[in-house]
């Protein structure tokens, strides 16, 4: 422990509740959230088969942990690999789906497409819808630019712009578990032109997924979400597994992931 600053000895006197960890990049936050799982395994808190949960955002996040864990807990004369588990925040939801597929409307057999799968889909559904709103947009450009310019930012620029934008405003809306179906009841006749193409390319994204019979990242958020608010049976047993709950990088995540 000669190691530890003080606040870090602080930090590992927590036993209960919620605790939260402010610190400026490269100040240690990996090592001390180590350092904390190996004291609350070391000081006897858990019961048998129970273990200390750490979530994390990327795989490389994960064999961190599991490697500084396991080192200190050999240093202490303990077992490394025991009393333990190390998830990235979609992989822990995958594996709550996965026990509650039939409970979210999934088949036993749900997929989960990558982030470059995803990206695909979305140029696509993008596409056919853009061309059905293209000359919808002409109108909103700037008045006095020529029409073939207009048309050449039409055809070229503005396709881009937009899918980025889109992109982003799909990922936000299934954070506030807006279903395209919830998008359309809002809009209006005389919505603007780019709410209309951002809920025809969100129709056409989640209808390639269900063909797929898939789930993105988002949505695998969402279905875990869902499975927890369905299953109590299956909250306390989690509860249970897992007492602590120690989140890696908490400050990148969304309010549905927490």
């Amino acid at each position: 422990m000669s190691q530890l600053r003080p606040a870090q000895q602080d930090i590992l006197k927590y036993r209960s509740g919620t605790m939260g960890i402010a610190a400026v990049p490269g100040s240690g936050k990996t090592w001390t959230l180590s350092r904390v799982a190996v004291s609350l395994i070391a000081s006897g808190a858990l019961q048998s088969r129970q273990e200390v949960l750490i979530v994390t955002l990327v795989n490389a996040a994960v064999d961190n942990f599991r490697n500084r864990i396991g080192g200190f807990l050999t240093e202490q004369g303990l077992l490394p690999g025991l009393g333990y588990r190390v998830r990235t925040l979609h992989s822990l939801a995958h594996e709550i789906v996965a026990q509650s597929a039939s409970l979210v409307g999934l088949a036993a057999d749900f997929s989960v497409v990558d982030e470059r799968i995803a990206e695909s889909i979305l140029k696509t559904a993008f596409r056919a819808s853009y061309l059905r709103h293209r000359e919808e947009l002409l109108p909103i450009l700037i008045e006095d630019m020529p029409d073939f310019g207009r048309r050449r930012v039409v055809e070229h620029a503005l396709p881009d712009m937009l899918e980025q934008v889109t992109v982003k405003a799909i990922s936000h809306l299934k954070s506030r578990q807006c279903s395209p179906h919830d998008l359309r009841k809002r809009l209006l006749s005389e919505s603007p032109v780019l709410a209309h193409l951002a809920a025809d390319v969100y129709e056409r994204y989640e209808q390639a997924l269900a063909t797929r019979g898939s789930l993105d990242f988002d949505d695998l958020i969402l279905s875990a979400t869902r499975a927890l608010d369905g299953d109590e049976t299956l909250v306390e047993s989690l509860r249970e597994k897992w007492p602590y709950i120690l989140e890696d990088e908490a400050q990148d995540s969304s309010a549905l992931q927490e």
